[in-house]
């Protein structure tokens, strides 16, 4: 099994084809497992299973985790996330970049809607984001999805515009490219993450 997952993972090379049929030279692919593989979760899996525990809970998909702790004081929030986050560094010192790490507060105290979280990892202090966006999801304070939402309409409005466009009278593309193109750039807009649109109220005008 193991001479096995080590042909899988090793050797592999790739190169890279346009649309016009033009290719680029081979070139050796040295990381990561391969896309599509029903091991390669399993392996990623095994990768970071020795990962240090954590006071908060621990939330990831692929190489996107975060870290969620609730508490009514706010010192005690960013004390443990503070902690955690400096584990979770000492572990990935070699890969864990805090320009791209945020924190954000999810919560219905509205006098404290401008409060900000103050974690810290080596010395630095985490950017607070109000709105981050986490897996192409927007989130907001008081988790209502509003400006997903909004974000996800102008989206969808502005790549339907798209449309028409290509659907003139006297040259208009056929009708299967008007079809592909509208399942790749409109409904796989509109279908990301459907759940939302579904328990989120619909956005105000």
């Amino acid at each position: 099994m193991v001479c096995f997952i080590v042909q899988i993972i090793s050797n592999r090379s790739f190169i890279l084809k346009t649309g016009d049929g033009q290719c680029s030279c081979i070139r050796p692919l040295n990381n990561g497992v391969p896309q599509g593989s029903t091991l390669a979760p399993m392996l990623f899996n095994i990768y970071i299973s020795d990962i240090p525990d954590t006071v908060s809970t621990h939330y990831g998909y692929a190489d996107d985790p975060a870290f969620l702790f609730s508490h009514k004081c706010w010192n005690e929030v960013e004390d443990v996330l503070s902690l955690d986050m400096q584990r979770v560094a000492d572990y990935l010192s070699a890969w864990l970049s805090t320009a791209k790490t945020t924190c954000t507060a999810f919560h219905l105290n509205y006098r404290e809607s401008s409060r900000e979280l103050a974690v810290t990892v080596n010395g630095t202090t985490i950017r607070y984001v109000q709105n981050p966006t986490y897996l192409g999801v927007t989130l907001d304070r008081q988790l209502t999805f509003r400006q997903h939402l909004e974000g996800l309409c102008g989206k969808v409005i502005a790549r339907n515009y798209l449309l028409p466009l290509l659907a003139g009278s006297t040259w208009g593309a056929h009708a299967s490219v008007l079809l592909i193109s509208a399942l790749a750039l409109v409904y796989s807009a509109a279908e990301y993450a459907p759940q939302i649109s579904v328990v989120a109220p619909t956005p105000r005008s």
